[in-house]
């Protein structure tokens, strides 16, 4: 670990935090696990079983395989690993209980994951400060997309940064300086690794099933629990309008479909009331909301706290306007947004009114009670001087929320409403969300800095060539 930390240019501090970061996932082995352990453990199954011709048609399961193949490629490797501490971990179509040795297995997988992860993406932090390893830096973040396609919502922030850093032999972007031999060798680069991940499966002949399996439409706008985004919203107005409606007798409820949206099922549905909402629609508002970060971005250039900037607007507006987003996906633009908050003030009360109702939103996924105060105390730590008395206000009301769940069932409707604490809890979540996205989204041209003199500087900079002169710049931000 000492020698990939000095190779690799970590710094102290961000060595210490990988490790202690580290311990504390191993006093959590024993806790407990989501489905998404069934999940993994059936893919390691898939990939150890089966030819890999079938590993994205096998579909006996609820849990198919639905990552890009680099990473299947990893669950096949793991799966040998798995099948030497414990043979009845890979068996396909036999969900037992999971031995010790099993569990400890996953969880130390899931570790030496995150270990290689943040290594990764130290290494790409300091590649993206440096003109000569820009290289690099778009071999490590092809990697990661061929890993976890979610690296998706952050690629038109990553591949303008690669152009603008690489491409151009000055800082005004103009098209005669544009550079073809060095797009081409970036160009090369990256799909190399998609050759590598991708090409098997289109020898095959199964690239739509793969890209079918990675964008399954039909799944539906939301995820079975609402994401905290602007369609959670949307889909509550929705619900009170149509209740209301039927209520007052101006909708038929008769020809309304039951429980629909609200079933916990993942799936197509339409809305009773409101128009329903097509994949192309949720792409436009997701270009049109990012698109101001990255025209700040084209023109400014490359500085670290610009891409980190709009790195965090791209995947914020994926979040709030995406099809079938997650709720984890609040990750994403949380953990750069952080770099940011350290930053400057603004940007700190930018990160409070995101991140707190973003954790709270992932408190469900918790089904159990002792698990819920490790988390919920975030909330209650943080805020004081830097929010207003109303955003104090809302914050203070996550923390009853987080509990929602667990005594709704002491309630009568609960029994012919089981989806309302969830669907509060993803509604007053993307509230404070949507809120704080604005500070970030709308003023992004012009947040804290004259835009049209930072125009000026970026013309008056000198040539790529003086490496030393734009290396000895960026090192302040990273």
């Amino acid at each position: 670990f000492r020698f990939l930390v000095s190779s690799m240019a970590l710094s102290r501090a961000e060595s210490l935090v990988a490790v202690l970061i580290t311990l504390f996932k191993f006093l959590l082995i024993p806790a407990y696990y989501s489905t998404d352990f069934d999940v993994h453990r059936n893919w390691l199954a898939i990939t150890h079983n089966l030819p890999l011709s079938q590993w994205y048609q096998e579909a006996s399961s609820q849990w198919t395989l639905d990552y890009p193949p680099l990473f299947a490629w990893c669950e096949w490797i793991l799966s040998y690993v798995a099948w030497l501490v414990d043979p009845s971990f890979v068996q396909l179509g036999v969900i037992s209980p999971p031995t010790p040795a099993g569990i400890f297995f996953h969880r130390l997988s899931v570790i030496a994951s995150d270990v290689t992860l943040f290594l990764a993406a130290s290494e790409y932090a300091h590649c993206m400060s440096q003109q000569g390893r820009a290289l690099s830096g778009a071999l490590i973040f092809s990697v990661l997309l061929n890993l976890k396609h979610i690296f998706l919502y952050v690629a038109p922030a990553i591949t303008l940064h690669l152009l603008c850093s690489y491409c151009f032999s000055d800082l005004q972007f103009k098209w005669r300086s544009f550079l073809p031999l060095r797009f081409l060798t970036l160009a090369s680069i990256v799909i190399a690794i998609f050759a590598v991940s991708f090409g098997p499966f289109i020898a095959l002949g199964q690239l739509p099933l793969v890209l079918g399996r990675l964008f399954p439409f039909g799944r539906g706008l939301c995820h079975a629990y609402w994401a905290a985004n602007a369609w959670a919203l949307y889909n509550t107005v929705d619900k009170v309008v149509a209740l209301l409606g039927s209520r007052l007798g101006l909708l038929d409820s008769s020809s309304h479909p039951h429980a629909a949206m609200t079933g916990g099922l993942v799936g197509e549905a339409s809305h009773l009331v409101l128009p329903s909402i097509a994949p192309s629609v949720s792409l436009f508002f997701s270009i049109l909301a990012m698109l101001p970060s990255l025209y700040r971005m084209w023109w400014v250039g490359r500085e670290g706290l610009v891409c980190v900037r709009a790195t965090v607007a791209c995947a914020l507006s994926v979040f709030l306007f995406g099809w079938h987003v997650h709720e984890k996906a609040i990750l994403l633009p949380i953990l750069p947004l952080s770099i940011l908050a350290i930053q400057s003030r603004t940007d700190a009360h930018i990160f409070l009114l995101i991140s707190l109702p973003g954790h709270v939103a992932l408190l469900p996924l918790i089904h159990t009670l002792p698990g819920k105060p490790v988390t919920l105390s975030l909330s209650l730590l943080s805020g004081g001087p830097l929010l207003s008395w109303p955003e104090c206000f809302y914050i203070a009301g996550l923390a009853p929320l987080s509990f929602l769940p667990h005594v709704a069932h002491f309630f009568t409707w609960s029994r012919a409403l089981p989806f309302l604490p969830l669907l509060i809890t993803s509604a007053y979540c993307a509230l404070g969300i949507i809120y704080g996205s604005f500070f970030l989204l709308i003023p992004s041209i012009n947040d804290g800095e004259n835009f049209t003199s930072r125009r000026q500087q970026t013309k008056s900079r000198p040539a790529p060539g003086h490496v030393k002169d734009r290396d000895h710049k960026h090192k302040k931000y990273f």
